[in-house]
């Protein structure tokens, strides 16, 4: 069926955000291991590109390091968080922003 009742929409949002939060944290995890086992030598200047070149891939989207550098601040500063996405309008980063729960009782 194609019509699917409130309460089911609902259950699926929340296992849709429950997701999204779980590739942030294993996204975040991989980053930070990441940054403390790279290193790379002054003496392997030769022949090497600009850090800005250094191309990254992350979730079928190729980031160079200083996109990688926004994306990961954007995520520390925010309550929500970002995801990448392609776009014709140049924005590399999406901000996810959860639905909060109306309070339907008054008191």
């Amino acid at each position: 069926m194609a019509f699917q009742p409130q309460g089911g929409q609902e259950s699926q949002n929340r296992k849709i955000l429950q997701d999204l939060q779980e590739r942030k944290r294993q996204m975040m995890s991989q980053q930070s291991t990441a940054a403390n086992t790279s290193s790379i030598s002054p003496g392997s200047s030769h022949g090497s590109r600009p850090s800005d070149s250094v191309v990254l891939r992350t979730e079928n989207h190729q980031l160079t390091l200083s996109q990688r550098q926004a994306l990961e601040q954007a995520n520390t500063v925010s309550p929500g968080y970002y995801v990448t996405q392609d776009s014709l309008y140049g924005n590399l980063i999406l901000p996810v922003i959860p639905r909060l729960e109306n309070d339907t009782t008054q008191t």
